[in-house]
């Protein structure tokens, strides 16, 4: 299975925190046309939404397992559902193609403030957001266990 990601799981240490190691490095990089980013209200991480005419830098990971599956869904929570979207892959291998995206329920509330995933985001919110990952990620094993 394609899982498309446009947001924290960009980020390579955020993706090996909750999807494994092995998917640090991963992905190919592609477009996501009519659909904007935008932050969760009230929160530092994005949704999306449809937008004619918008487009979005994503990353693809291929060959995702159910058990890699599981564990982003557990991650993404009850805020998403995971959905197909076809996107155009860049790149030496070009195309089109399709991806399964996390898109936020109805009821989860956008800004009109577009979020991007780049070294201000890093600067600004990439040590909390690590720390509140790992947390969660803990607690999720913790229950797994019991």
């Amino acid at each position: 299975m394609n899982l498309g990601l446009y947001g924290t799981l960009l980020d390579p240490d955020v993706r090996a925190l909750v999807l494994g190691e092995a998917w640090r490095d991963a992905g190919r990089p592609a477009l996501l046309r009519g659909w904007e980013r935008l932050y969760v209200e009230g929160q530092v991480y994005p949704g999306i939404r449809p937008a004619p005419g918008a487009e979005i830098d994503v990353l693809v990971l291929t060959g995702v397992d159910l058990a890699v599956l599981a564990q982003a869904d557990a991650f993404e929570g009850d805020e998403y559902r995971r959905q197909p979207l076809p996107l155009t892959l860049n790149g030496a291998a070009s195309g089109q193609g399709d991806a399964m995206f996390y898109v936020p329920v109805p009821g989860v509330a956008l800004t009109h403030e577009p979020w991007r995933y780049d070294e201000d985001w890093r600067a600004r919110h990439h040590t909390r957001f690590m720390q509140e990952a790992r947390a969660a990620v803990a607690g999720r094993l913790t229950l797994v266990k019991g």
